[in-house]
């Protein structure tokens, strides 16, 4: 059964992509390339604070109820998705405290990866690529991004994008000791993001693709 181990956040243009793909050549982790757990967890949760949703109970008994019917769905998302037994989900909102917070009473103590990159270059990266984005949204990831950077060390790990194109193996080991994972043999030259089930199940087929360090 797969379960949720761990949470990916992330800014656009931060080698998140890369780090995806190669976590992923790993028989034991699975991590898809854009999720809507968080989503689908935040909907889970708020059924219970609904107006229209009353039932007899002691206040205690919901607050129980609430994780254990919010737990189930996760369980269930993620032993869909995949058979293999570490799933960290991926999503770049994660990086709000309050989701963090929804995440951490299903999997207690959980811990986040966040990668991360200076504004100007993400813009300057979109524009080399020939990307259409918006700076509204933009703005909102990395105004979810300050908070996460304000969270206890304990929870979040952040790699800055330039310690991943300097040495990607050395960010690998970061990320293997933060998730407790067991060393692997990385391949770095073919991290290829076809040999895993990928954003296909998830309605989207062309929108993470390695396109190098740009």
């Amino acid at each position: 059964m797969s379960t949720l181990s761990g949470l990916y956040s992330y800014l656009p243009r931060s080698g998140s992509t890369l780090i995806t793909s190669l976590l992923n050549q790993r028989a034991d982790v699975y991590m898809p390339f854009q999720s809507p757990l968080v989503e689908i967890l935040y909907r889970s949760n708020a059924l219970w604070s609904d107006k229209d949703f009353e039932i007899e109970v002691s206040a205690s008994d919901i607050a129980k109820m609430r994780v254990a019917a919010v737990s189930g769905v996760c369980g269930g998302f993620c032993s869909a998705i995949t058979t293999k037994p570490i799933f960290i989900d991926k999503h770049w909102c994660w990086a709000w405290n309050s989701n963090m917070e929804l995440a951490d009473e299903i999997t207690p103590n959980i811990r986040v990866l966040r990668t991360w990159r200076d504004p100007s270059e993400i813009r300057k990266s979109f524009d080399k690529c020939g990307f259409d984005y918006s700076e509204d949204r933009l703005q909102e990831i990395l105004a979810a991004h300050s908070g996460a950077v304000e969270v206890d060390n304990y929870r979040v790990l952040s790699i800055n994008f330039e310690e991943i194109q300097d040495d990607i193996l050395g960010v690998m080991s970061q990320i293997e000791a933060w998730f407790n994972l067991s060393e692997y043999d990385y391949d770095i030259e073919k991290p290829s993001v076809n040999s895993v089930i990928t954003d296909r199940i998830l309605g989207s087929t062309t929108l993470h693709e390695l396109r190098g360090f740009a």
